[in-house]
């Protein structure tokens, strides 16, 4: 039985891992979708050598860039972190997925638009 409305995660943005990741998993799971559900595990020295360092420092660079593309309502720059992201395929994908996102929280988000609405 396949739950329907389900979104394919192609980003994940840090709304969506709060929020969203944990039930689209268990769905795949419990509705044996055969879908890819990108979660992140403790590694515990199961796979040896494994270049942790790096992908902290480039986790840690997309968060410090999407909060300050928060903080400063600069567009560009949360796009650019979200293309920092490797779970993010491509810069396309990214202004879309921005633009979506600050369209369905520009309450929220109000740094982001100038004083008609529209998107700075």
């Amino acid at each position: 039985m396949r739950t329907s409305g389900v979104p394919s995660l192609s980003c994940i943005t840090v709304s969506t891992i709060m929020m969203g990741v944990p039930i689209f998993t268990f769905q795949s799971i419990y509705n044996n979708t055969g879908d890819i559900q990108y979660v992140d595990v403790r590694n515990n020295g199961v796979i040896s050598d494994l270049p942790i360092s790096g992908y902290v420092h480039l986790m840690k660079s997309f968060e410090r860039m999407t909060i300050e593309a928060a903080v400063t309502g600069d567009k560009n720059l949360a796009v650019a972190a979200l293309n920092l992201n490797p779970l993010c395929p491509s810069d396309e994908l990214a202004n879309i997925v921005i633009d979506e996102l600050l369209e369905a929280h520009k309450e929220y988000l109000p740094q982001f638009f100038d004083k008609s609405d529209t998107p700075m």
